[in-house]
């Protein structure tokens, strides 16, 4: 699947790119890539580009997509499960490897693996969802795994609990990581270690 959103003037201002194939001889659809021009975001196109997508795989059978976001992308991140109702079961590290990209910048290749499952009631009900869905079970007791730190430009991670027992935890995230690559590299690599610490552990836990 290769689909575009066009502007007034036939301008691509978005599009969304995946291919095909078998994962444990299921068939299922790879999501590789979603982009939206940043003076146009915010406007719920990456939203449509999914959802187009995801009507493009149900009417070929596919019941499962996946695709990877940066769990320190928390725009990635508010996108993928308050908007998209995806769940996330693989943390996996570095996965692309050393990168002279610019949006990697001394941080690795960290990734969350994403899996959609399409024709659940969960995913149906959050793309038509005019507004996000929030998790009902989630609240201000639910126990910290990773806190952050206030003071500063930025937050800095703060105190992490690998002994929470309980079925959720909560894990900061730097609100913007764009921003704070631009101003501190070091405190960048910082959240970076510590998300890597909990996540790893909290999801290899089951």
């Amino acid at each position: 699947v290769a689909a575009g959103a066009y502007d007034e003037d036939d301008a691509l201002v978005g599009f969304v790119f995946g291919m095909t194939g078998l994962r444990d001889g299921e068939v299922v659809h790879w999501s590789d890539m979603l982009a939206v021009r940043p003076e146009v975001r915010d406007a719920g196109l990456g939203r449509r580009l999914k959802a187009f997508q995801r009507g493009e795989m149900m009417t070929r059978g596919v019941e499962k997509m996946y695709w990877t976001f940066d769990p320190l992308q928390s725009r990635n991140a508010y996108l993928n499960f308050s908007r998209l109702g995806v769940v996330a079961r693989e943390y996996v590290r570095d996965m692309y490897g050393d990168s002279d990209s610019p949006l990697h910048r001394g941080i690795g290749t960290d990734r969350l693996v994403a899996l959609w499952l399409l024709s659940s009631d969960r995913v149906g009900e959050r793309v038509a969802a005019k507004v996000a869905v929030a998790s009902s079970s989630f609240d201000d007791d639910t126990p910290v795994a990773l806190a952050a730190e206030r003071g500063g430009t930025h937050p800095r991670p703060g105190a992490q609990d690998l002994t929470v027992g309980n079925d959720l935890v909560r894990v900061a995230i730097p609100s913007d990581i764009v921003t704070l690559l631009n101003d501190d590299l070091v405190l960048a690599q910082e959240w970076r270690a510590a998300t890597r610490h909990v996540l790893s552990h909290y999801l290899e836990s089951g």
